[in-house]
């Protein structure tokens, strides 16, 4: 991410952060704890299915690139999207996936990926 992203990003957050404000709105923009973790502010992410993983159903590079967006949109907490745990429960195509033949690595490294670029 270039440096003009950066402050666009900066910018749309100063800019919510003012409207909440303005709208007496400050608990939406204050920190939360849950069972000892502490949420930066209570704006959430919702899950939705993006078909951004491998057709077998591991995590890509574009998926993880969604994941650092949202981060660095200003979100406290993202569920992220919906994950089979068999091919019975595949949604849609793309959809990532949990299976007991997947290798435990490709699983643990997507998963790796996507917490690197969002817990910066």
């Amino acid at each position: 991410m270039d440096n003009y992203e950066k402050r666009k990003i900066w910018r749309n957050f100063i800019f919510i952060d003012n409207v909440f404000r303005m709208m007496n709105l400050n608990k939406v923009i204050e920190p939360i704890e849950i069972s000892n973790i502490v949420i930066p502010n209570r704006i959430v992410f919702p899950a939705f299915q993006t078909n951004f993983a491998t057709p077998d159903g591991f995590v890509t590079e574009r998926l993880t690139r969604m994941y650092e967006k949202i981060s660095n949109g200003g979100s406290g907490l993202i569920i992220t999207g919906c994950m089979a745990v068999s091919d019975d429960g595949v949604s849609n195509t793309n959809c990532l996936r949990l299976k007991n033949k997947s290798p435990a690595s490709q699983i643990r490294t997507g998963g790796i990926a996507v917490t690197a670029r969002v817990h910066i």
